[in-house]
């Protein structure tokens, strides 16, 4: 009867605990389900970095955007014939290769593009492994002869090449741009339709 007796206690001390307590005991549980369900429910986020620009190209240690006149005359010397184009001014300099001088275009102290005249020392073949195929392809003012221009905006080249043999006349180097902003600015000239009479 003793043993009765203690069991009755016992389970009345436990019905008051939860009686004088169930507030307490309720909001425990729901505190503890809210923190389950953020801790399963919510999704992680996800960081997302905007991809790093590829840095401009560089000619000779001539960089488009960055290097000024000074720079560029310290580096390659006294141009050969200093040419005003319009809003800009450009520098002509001798070729190694005896073909059509290399140019460095400025708008006010900075360079903005530089031409490369490389003239068959080189290949297509060489650009598209290290940048991957170009974002589109053009005729410009040399098509009459089979002679492409290659464009990466997005990285800041261009290459005129030949369409079969895949020789270089010449490399373009200007601030990585949208295709849309190179068209506007160095591509004005340039046409996706061959057409034998062109330049």
């Amino acid at each position: 009867m003793e043993n009765t007796f203690q069991s009755q206690n016992t389970e009345q001390k436990k019905s008051g605990f939860l009686k004088r307590n169930w507030f307490l005991i309720l909001l425990a549980f729901v505190a503890t389900v809210i923190v389950l369900a953020k801790i399963f429910l919510t999704k992680p986020q996800e960081t997302v970095q905007a991809p790093t620009p590829p840095p401009a190209p560089t000619w000779n240690e001539i960089t488009p955007g960055t290097t000024t006149i000074e720079q560029v005359r310290q580096k390659l010397g006294e141009p050969k014939t200093v040419v005003p184009e319009g809003d800009y001014l450009k520098f002509l300099y001798p070729s190694q290769s005896d073909g059509p001088e290399h140019e460095v275009l400025f708008s006010g102290t900075s360079a903005v593009l530089i031409k490369d005249r490389i003239l068959g020392n080189g290949n297509i073949a060489s650009f598209r492994q290290k940048y991957g195929p170009s974002e589109r392809e053009f005729w410009g003012e040399h098509k009459s002869v089979g002679f492409k221009t290659y464009v990466w905006a997005a990285r800041g080249i261009v290459v005129v090449a030949h369409e079969n043999s895949g020789l270089i006349y010449e490399s373009w180097y200007f601030t990585p741009q949208t295709m849309e902003q190179f068209l506007v600015v160095w591509g004005k000239d340039l046409t996706v339709d061959f057409s034998p009479d062109g330049y």
